[in-house]
């Protein structure tokens, strides 16, 4: 299986653009009257619009109490991509954008799905993956060196964070449950697949769901939750199809027997080798205000981008940032 941690797998084609705003100077009406009434001739020019070639727009949604860097684990142990929020997919490579003086010296906090790992600092960038890549058509995120600053060895880990501004979110699979609670759990999630509302890929209704994964966790006090991936697939060999679909939910903990609600829902549809894929990486509470917080990878063709999903005062979640996207162009 093809480590979900890098760019071999699906790449997301849209990222949301900022746009510029441009103003106009307005003159009063009342300047004009006082002009008129003085008798003189008087010409009225507008202020010129404001040069904006030389500005870069950048990438909108991302919690600034989060920091201001994600890493995500590398291939090779002690190694780790620098993923800059404010960049696009039309600012990817921008030295402005992705200058990684910053970020030397900076004190990292390591995180996999299970909670928090350890803690690092980054020393430096690593420039072997940069000279052996030869392929002109692939671009990545910059890799760093860390250095682990925890006493234990630096255990498998999935993102880091600046140090101080996210708490761990422990994510439990499925996995680990008894095999009667875990096919209770699965039955669970399918009925809420089922039922929700936006099913609009009407070549897939009917079809059984497969449970790829489903992970528990804890938001809040008093609230118990899962997030699950599921897919659903037409075998035909000439066009093999598939649906995905992500899904959170959320019931009151007091409850252990009590029905889950869905919070959030995403399909993606298309071709079994191209449609969309997802992966949790790890949960978290970001900032002072502890905002719930789960981090994912989006595949499309040879790419990946990230994406923060937050959950809102109400009870919601939604998706607050998607990353410029990386990897292979096809």
């Amino acid at each position: 299986m093809r480590s979900p941690l890098r760019h071999d797998r699906r790449r997301l084609t849209a990222r949301p653009r900022a746009a510029a705003a441009l103003c106009i100077a307005l003159v009063s009406i009342a300047a004009c009257e006082r002009s008129s009434k003085s008798g003189g001739d008087s010409t009225v020019t507008a202020a010129p619009l404001p040069d904006t070639s030389g500005v870069v727009a950048t990438n909108a949604g991302w919690n600034a109490d989060a920091g201001s860097i994600l890493l995500v684990a590398g291939d090779v142990p002690g190694l780790g991509e620098v993923i800059f929020p404010e960049v696009t997919d039309s600012s990817f490579g921008d030295s402005t954008l992705m200058d990684l003086a910053p970020v030397r010296g900076a004190q990292v906090t390591l995180f996999s799905r299970r909670g928090e790992v350890a803690n690092a600092t980054v020393i430096g960038e690593d420039t072997t993956a940069e000279a052996d890549s030869s392929d002109d058509a692939c671009e990545d995120w910059p890799l760093v060196r860390l250095r682990n600053e925890s006493r234990g060895p630096t255990a498998a880990w999935t993102i880091g964070l600046v140090a101080g501004h996210a708490h761990s979110m422990p994510l439990d699979s499925m996995d680990h449950l008894p095999r009667a609670d875990s096919i209770r759990l699965a039955t669970e999630v399918v009925r809420l697949a089922e039922g929700l509302p936006d099913d609009t890929a009407q070549a897939f209704r009917g079809l059984p769901f497969y449970v790829r994964t489903v992970r528990r966790f804890h938001p809040a006090a008093g609230i118990d939750a899962l997030v699950a991936d599921l897919s659903r697939r037409i075998n035909q060999e000439a066009d093999p199809r598939e649906e995905q679909l992500l899904l959170v939910a959320e019931r009151d903990s007091g409850k252990a027997k009590g029905p889950w609600h869905a919070s959030f829902s995403e399909r993606a549809s298309g071709h079994e080798g191209t449609v969309e894929t997802h992966d949790v990486l790890a949960g978290v509470t970001v900032g002072a205000a502890q905002r719930p917080t789960l981090v994912l990878a989006h595949y499309v063709g040879d790419g990946v981008a990230y994406a923060l999903l937050e959950r809102n005062g109400a009870g919601r979640w939604e998706r607050r940032w998607v990353s410029a996207s990386s990897g292979c162009a096809q």
